[in-house]
């Protein structure tokens, strides 16, 4: 899931004070997030380091930041897990799971899939003949944290 946050209007729209900076609320979101899309964050939380940054329009040492928060679990220095959400509105605007160990969705079963992508049919097309739809296309993704 690939969202593009502008970082043009994210610094028009949000730039915060540092004092507003809060890693462990980011982390709290960061876990809810990934828990409502199906990612085993228990088990990633015990089994990786955490990094949490966030945007600095200033640079480093900056007094402002944009609450544009990156969440990187890391294994052996390898990144396991990313997610990247902007905390006034939780838009998602990344999320990648590099290690399918950590995703507890059901697989998707295409069956004839080797013809489907042997044949000379859009992507579009081939979606519509599995009863599915693009979900994947540039918008706005907005994910409750409340239950």
């Amino acid at each position: 899931m690939n969202v593009p946050l502008s970082s043009t209007k994210l610094k028009m729209n949000y730039v915060w004070p540092t004092n507003r900076l809060d890693t462990n609320a980011a982390f709290q979101t960061a876990t809810q997030i990934m828990r409502r899309v199906g990612m085993d964050i228990d088990r990633l939380n015990r089994d990786c380091v955490l990094d949490i940054s966030v945007v600095w329009p200033e640079g480093e040492h900056g007094k402002h930041f944009v609450p544009d928060y990156w969440v990187h679990w890391k294994k052996s220095k390898e990144t396991v897990a990313v997610l990247e959400f902007l905390a006034p509105t939780m838009t998602v605007g990344s999320l990648n799971v590099n290690d399918p160990a950590y995703n507890l969705r059901q697989s998707v079963d295409i069956p004839h899939l080797r013809e489907l992508l042997m044949s000379n049919i859009t992507s579009k097309t081939m979606l519509q003949s599995l009863g599915l739809s693009d979900t994947n296309s540039i918008g706005s993704s907005t994910i409750s944290t409340n239950n």
